[in-house]
């Protein structure tokens, strides 16, 4: 069992405050005394005990925040995913709607006709790239496959080259690549 004095100096360590700033403020000593005394302190099972303890309960809300942030993330993505222009009614957009992590930009112009006489409104709405959300969920949620190391794509491509000077470039390519480059057949 710790003492009010143990666990505030073990607090303040744990906020970054040097062990002697600490010692001092929960115990009465000479501050030159401070820093050996905060060590002993230190060296103590049931302090370190204590602190192990809090820096594993910190580190448990630090995962879940991340873990939120994660989910939060994917759950962006999926509304921009799956939004469509008739999700969105022009005439009478919504706070909802205009707070949609989908829409990139929404414009309205006004004017008057030719005749100086008639009102115009347009509305024009841009959405967020639904390919480009797909993309992020798929690094998020790690459904890339990841290619080995020294991985060599070996794929061929077959060019039709036509006209002298055409054939003339693809030499000095096949040249710079040495002997096993195929520049045309």
């Amino acid at each position: 069992m710790l003492t009010q004095k143990q666990e505030g100096f073990i607090l303040d360590v744990l906020s970054n405050v040097t062990p002697s700033k600490a010692y001092f403020t929960h115990y009465k000593c000479k501050p030159s005394a401070a820093c050996a005394l905060a060590s002993r302190l230190l060296t103590k099972a049931n302090i370190q005990a204590r602190i192990k303890e809090l820096r594993a309960i910190k580190l448990q809300e630090i995962l879940k925040e991340t873990v939120a942030q994660k989910l939060e993330a994917g759950q962006v993505a999926t509304q921009i995913l799956r939004a469509r222009f008739s999700d969105f009614d022009i005439d009478n957009l919504t706070k909802e709607q205009l707070s949609s992590p989908a829409i990139r930009q929404i414009t309205r112009q006004g004017g008057t006709g030719r005749d100086g006489k008639s009102p115009w409104n347009s509305t024009t709405v841009k959405l967020e790239s639904p390919l480009a959300a797909a993309e992020y969920l798929a690094k998020l949620y790690g459904w890339y496959e990841t290619l080995p190391e020294g991985f060599q794509d070996n794929r061929v491509i077959n060019f039709i080259i036509s006209g002298e000077e055409a054939k003339g470039l693809v030499e000095g390519v096949r040249k710079r690549l040495g002997e096993g480059g195929k520049a045309y057949e």
